[in-house]
C-alpha cells in the first residue's frame, strides 16, 4: 500500500491529480493504460483501485468517471510539491508559480 503520494509512479501522479480535480473518464488513455511493472496484466486504473485510492462515480448528467475515494483524496492534499525557484541557485519553492517556468518536482516533501 502507498503510504505517500511520492511513492506513485508520475502517470500515476498525474490520474490521482486528475481524479481528484475534475474526474478521469473510463475511456481515458491514461486509465486503459497497462501497468509495465506488475507482471498480471491489469490497468492502471484497476491497480489504483484495487489499493482503495479510487472509485467510479456517476455525475448529474450520467457520465461514469474515476474518481479518488476519502484515502486518495487524503494520500493527494498531504502531499507538498517543492520546486526549484526562478530567482537564485539552489533556493527552492513550495509555490508553482514561482517555480522555473516547466519545472518537475525536485525532491521528496519528506527529505
Amino acid at each position: 500500500m502507498h503510504r505517500t503520494f511520492t511513492d506513485l509512479g508520475p502517470a500515476q501522479q498525474r490520474f490521482m491529480r486528475r481524479a481528484l480535480h475534475e474526474g478521469v473518464p473510463l475511456d481515458d488513455p491514461l486509465a486503459t493504460q497497462l501497468v509495465k511493472r506488475n507482471p498480471e496484466r491489469v490497468t492502471r486504473a484497476q491497480a489504483l483501485e484495487a489499493r482503495g485510492l479510487i472509485h467510479q462515480r456517476e455525475s448529474k448528467k450520467g457520465r461514469r468517471s474515476w474518481r479518488c475515494t476519502d484515502v486518495g483524496r487524503g494520500l493527494v492534499m498531504a502531499h507538498v510539491p517543492v520546486f526549484l525557484h526562478k530567482r537564485g541557485f539552489p533556493s527552492y519553492t513550495l509555490k508553482p508559480w514561482r517555480a522555473m517556468h516547466g519545472e518537475p518536482e525536485v525532491m521528496d516533501a519528506a527529505a
